[in-house]
């Protein structure tokens, strides 16, 4: 379309953000936020298969945004599943077969427990710690997992905004009045 800045999905993201216009990074988060759940709500209508679009999107943003503080986490589901059960076989010796058979039954059962309701999830909880010390094992575990180097984790951003079309004489109406400045 003519006077569109093209934008390819093939750029670094430096030549991408060049070649928009000046928009905060607050209000490029908080638009992002609210057009992925309309995306997400609306993705029923998109068919697979690749599309050509050639659209333009006028939207306002309104609201806040909530920046937390940038922290680090002890990982624990970042972790190559399938490295980390091969190297416990490796430093399992000669019981490591044994071990991944134990490993994969356990992780069977917390898959099926996982998938259960609250008071049911509490009952086979339960009923395994009846006969095991499920809370010294979870215990052992997050001591373990506490050794693991800490990774880095960006501050989450929280826009509590509301996106809504732009009445087009409107914009044209405010750009008439930035053009005469």
């Amino acid at each position: 379309m003519p006077g569109m800045i093209p934008v390819s999905h093939t750029n670094n993201i430096e030549d991408t953000m060049d070649k928009l216009p000046n928009v905060s990074a607050l209000t490029i988060a908080a638009a992002a936020n609210q057009l992925t759940k309309i995306a997400k709500a609306r993705r029923s209508e998109i068919a697979a298969g690749d599309h050509i679009v050639d659209d333009r999107l006028v939207i306002s943003v309104q609201g806040t945004v909530e920046v937390q503080v940038d922290s680090d986490f002890q990982p624990s589901n970042h972790i190559p599943l399938k490295l980390a059960f091969a190297l416990f076989v490796h430093h399992s010796g000669v019981t490591g077969p044994a071990a991944l058979k134990a490993l994969t039954a356990a992780l069977t059962t917390a898959g099926q427990i996982a998938k259960l309701t609250g008071s049911e999830k509490k009952e086979r909880i339960a009923e395994i710690s009846a006969i095991a010390d499920l809370d010294g094992a979870l215990a052992l575990v997050d001591q373990e997992l506490g050794k693991l180097p800490r990774k880095p984790k960006v501050g989450a951003v929280r826009p509590k905004v509301e996106t809504s079309a732009v009445d087009l004489d409107a914009l044209l109406e405010t750009l008439s009045e930035v053009a005469a400045k």
